[in-house]
């Protein structure tokens, strides 16, 4: 039975089926070993006393491709010797084989072979069967396996009782060798979680052990006894080469994260107390309150490494609203990891331009999968950092495997877009692998007010499963309303177990507690609030609310003629480009501006966004004058200080988020200009009587949360203040916007104004829970595996996105050379469009792309157009249109596009639109 293949490549070697089963059980054991939470076996194998429950796992992971021994043998009909079944007609094959993958031949067959070998409950085998039969990311339902159980099917495409015959002997003989005991899995009592992660666990496995240069194909006359010595070290050897180990935090006390000579704040204090009383010790959710700047993340780097430390867990993911906080987080992430391990750590970024970021090319070599970056703690924050005493002197690395599609959540330690984890809730191919790359790991998500209910229902859905899955989860928000607090913690409760909601601390919500600390498990809730800090007052200014750009940048050049840090940030890319026009026009200097925002190429965005960091975080070299227009790429979690800030009218928490980035850093009152106090003024308001806005600002975050957000500031006003106390106005401010009432003393004017905002915002909110609802897997409670990847109807592939917005369509920017010869704008060689990239050109085409969502009209003729026929066998490129530039210009339909590195990529035409 040797000569039955598993894996056949296009030489005459085959490696053998029995082999590569071998290879994933190895694989699987060396991951539940060495890489995997100690827990995590026994989870999957509940009902199983160990040893025999680590080799049930890998048994089941090693038999996934059972189903190749059938007629799929003919895929390579030339190596099917002479004593094989009988093969079914050539015709019969080519109109079959494409409804027949050989994971549902597994699935088919190994339910039968449990019950009758392991005496497993039949759902129990069912269950495992199509956990086993999904390792290619798709489980299968009742009527694809009838597919098989017809006449036609199982008398013909599985082979009948010669091919059974052979399959049965494949399975015992990887049982056997194994040392699967026949008599100890009969009370095996898996759930539909434990089976997801048995299938993400399956899926990997076989990711590494078809590796063909860690495992040679060694064609059927393998001696089978040497063979299980060889399979299991380079099993062994496969996960070391990639790095694939627990994190192991150096215990630690919480001051050594801060800053030197810096003192815990009240939020941190709180938490160190908690964790003396045991918050630490089984699986929870911590939900952090506090104003811009507490230092939540020193809480959230605190409760990862504790929850690490004392449950055995492999490591963490932090997961952040945008690619721009995501990238800043590495950077000191890199630094906690190197400070605070007790061995090396792999640390890897994951979202869509990942590739493009410097700090994270560092960690990848190009021709070694693993580059040693080591991290001198002398160096990293060199006055203020953290406290370089008990230094582990540990290397900081990143393996090029993490990086391929769906295994960037794999990594002990990692960062990224929220993305990557709302993806584990919807119905996609290989969510399993994600519910795998979460498991055993502590879960941070920052700014978690910043959604809106699509994405806060499928974010409610992945808690629940996280929850269920034991996995720890830390929630980071400055204004987060009450009723979205008790929402969140009890979507993980639920899925722990428990029914009830946490106790309300107050029946008024703007009267609960701020800052504050909420803590839930599977069978408590509790909150504490730290002592509230002092306020900071920052003025309120609405004396330029009805300024146009030019009005606007006429006095922005004259309160910054002696110099200041000024951000302006306006709510559409095209305010943005129309006021950096303006202040150009009033005289400012182009050195003395930046504009920064999405409709930059890559490598461009990139660029812009370190220079802001450097010019304006913590360490910054700190320009005399500079004036930073953008968009709401600044907005939320980036640690930079600016010393005036003039925002377009926003809901109200994210105006107090822009807040948090004025006098976020001590600086003696010279360094700021004469901007002595924080100030915010307030722009972007376009009508008196009724109110009204930007209709690029309505478009994005709706009328009723713009018009609610301009009485709640209106309300302070009238009562004789003119300013903004944080953190106290925090909880007020936001609970009068989001809590469900209508502004009081709505001018007669605003009345029906406000009503129709309702009516829209609800008939929005129906559409968003409706849409979510369908592309959300099952609660972790139901009982058909089949559905974490069946879509509901009506639902397209193309349907499951992790937010919703307008349409969007990805573009490369190229320039033309010469007829049919162009160059990325953003640099590298000239090339024809004609002709496929090498890696190189494609890393080039990739820095020079973007997404473009508006203007619409102009998006949807870009949408119309064909991708680039030349691109479409590249992973990163196949949906990308080229847009080719003569002279930085183009026509595209009615619209003329412009672009230069200054002012971005530019849309305007007849056809007037939101931008």
């Amino acid at each position: 039975m040797r000569w039955v293949w598993g894996k056949a490549g296009k030489g005459d070697i085959p490696h053998p089926l029995i082999c590569h089963m071998i290879d994933t059980a190895h694989v699987a054991l060396r991951l539940l070993e060495a890489g995997l939470p100690g827990s995590f076996g026994g989870r999957l194998s509940r009902g199983v006393e160990e040893p025999a429950a680590k080799l049930a796992i890998a048994f089941v992971a090693g038999a996934h491709d059972i189903g190749k021994c059938s007629c799929w043998q003919m895929k390579r009909d030339d190596l099917l010797p002479t004593e094989a079944p009988s093969r079914i007609p050539q015709a019969l094959w080519e109109s079959l084989k494409g409804k027949v993958p050989h994971g549902l031949m597994t699935d088919v067959h190994l339910r039968g072979w449990l019950v009758e070998r392991f005496g497993l409950a039949p759902d129990t085998a069912d269950l495992l069967a199509t956990a086993a039969g999904g390792h290619h990311g798709e489980f299968f339902n009742e009527g694809r396996r009838n597919l098989l159980k017809n006449t036609t099917g199982d008398g013909v495409v599985l082979g009948g009782a010669d091919w059974a015959q052979l399959r049965d002997r494949l399975l015992g003989e990887l049982a056997e060798r194994l040392g699967v005991d026949d008599t100890s899995l009969s009370a095996w009592k898996p759930d539909v979680p434990d089976a997801v992660l048995l299938t993400g666990l399956t899926a990997v496995s076989d990711w590494i052990a078809s590796d063909e240069r860690r495992f040679p194909y060694v064609g059927a006359e393998v001696d089978l006894d040497d063979y299980m010595r060889a399979s299991k070290k380079r099993a062994e050897e496969a996960i070391d080469a990639l790095g694939w180990a627990r994190w192991r935090p150096a215990r630690r006390a919480f001051p050594d994260l801060l800053p030197k000579n810096a003192r815990p704040r009240a939020a941190q204090r709180t938490v160190m107390e908690m964790a003396d009383e045991g918050m630490f010790d089984e699986p929870g959710i911590v939900i952090v309150e506090d104003a811009m700047g507490g230092g939540k993340t020193e809480i959230a780097q605190y409760a990862v490494a504790e929850w690490t430390r004392r449950l055995g867990l492999s490591g963490f993911f932090f997961a952040l609203p945008t690619q721009a906080t995501s990238n800043q987080m590495l950077d000191r992430l890199q630094t906690f990891l190197g400070l605070h391990s007790a061995s090396d750590a792999l640390l890897h970024l994951v979202h869509g331009a990942a590739g493009l970021n410097d700090e994270f090319l560092k960690l990848l070599a190009q021709d070694d999968p693993r580059v040693r970056a080591q991290i001198n703690p002398s160096s990293v924050h060199a006055q203020e950092g953290p406290k370089a005493a008990g230094n582990t002197g540990v290397d900081v690395t990143a393996s090029r495997w993490f990086t391929a599609r769906w295994r960037g959540l794999l990594a002990p330690c990692g960062v990224g877009t929220v993305d990557q984890i709302l993806r584990a809730g919807l119905r996609i191919r290989h969510n399993a692998v994600l519910h795998f790359g979460l498991s055993g790991k502590v879960v941070v998500i920052d700014e978690v007010h910043a959604y809106d209910l699509y994405m806060s229902t499928i974010l409610d859905r992945v808690l629940e499963w996280l929850g269920r899955q034991g996995v720890p989860v830390v929630l980071l928000s400055a204004t987060l309303p009450s009723r979205r607090r008790l929402e969140l913690m009890r979507a993980w409760q639920r899925g722990a177990g428990r029914e009830a909601l946490p106790p309300a601390e107050s029946e008024e919500p703007d009267k609960a507690p701020y800052p504050l600390v909420s803590w839930g498990t599977a069978t408590t809730s509790s909150f504490r609030q730290p002592d509230p800090p002092q306020d900071s007052s920052v003025v309120l200014d609405f004396s330029h609310a009805y300024d146009s750009d030019k009005e606007l940048a006429r006095w922005l050049a004259t309160v910054t003629a002696d110099g200041g840090c000024v951000a302006v940030i306006r709510n559409t890319v095209g305010r943005a480009q129309s006021l950096y026009k303006a202040l150009r026009a009033a005289g400012v200097r182009k050195r003395d501006l930046i504009l920064f925002h999405a409709r930059f190429p890559h490598a461009r965005r990139h660029e812009l966004e370190r220079q802001v960091l450097r010019l304006f975080g913590k360490k910054g070299r700190r320009p005399k004058k500079k004036i930073v227009i953008a968009t709401q790429v600044v907005e939320q979690s980036l640690d930079i200080d600016f010393d005036l800030m003039i925002t377009d009218h926003a809901p109200v928490d994210l105006l107090l988020q822009r807040a948090g980035r004025l006098h976020r850093h001590d600086r003696a009152p010279e360094a700021r200009h004469g901007f002595v106090a924080p100030r915010i003024v307030v722009t972007g308001v376009s009508g008196v009587d009724p109110v009204g806005f930007p209709t690029g600002s309505t478009m994005i975050y709706g009328s009723r949360l713009l018009i609610a957000s301009w009485y709640a500031l209106k309300n302070l006003r009238e009562k004789g203040r003119a300013e903004i106390n944080l953190p106290g106005d925090i909880r007020t401010l936001t609970e009068e916007v989001y809590g469900g009432d209508p502004p009081p003393n709505l001018r007669p004017a605003d009345v029906d104004a406000y009503a129709v905002a309702v009516e829209e915002e609800e008939s929005k909110r129906d559409v968003e829970e409706l849409l979510a609802g369908n592309r959300c897997v099952p609660g972790p409670d139901g009982d058909k595996l089949h559905l974490m990847t069946e879509l509901a109807e009506n639902e397209e592939k193309d349907s499951q996105v992790t937010r919703l917005g307008m349409p969007s369509v990805n573009i490369v920017l190229l320039e033309e050379v010469s007829e049919g010869v162009v160059r990325p704008v953003t640099g590298g060689d000239a090339f024809s469009l004609n002709k496929s990239p090498n890696r190189k050109l494609e890393q080039a085409l990739i820095q020079s792309s973007l997404s473009v969502s508006t203007p619409v009209a102009f998006a949807r003729e870009l949408f119309d157009r064909e991708p680039c026929s030349a691109w479409r066998w590249t992973s990163w490129l196949r949906d990308h249109r080229a847009l080719v530039l003569k002279g930085g210009r183009a026509q595209i339909g009615s619209y003329e596009v412009t672009y230069d590195e200054i002012l971005g990529l530019q849309a305007t035409g007849a056809a007037k639109a939101p931008s």
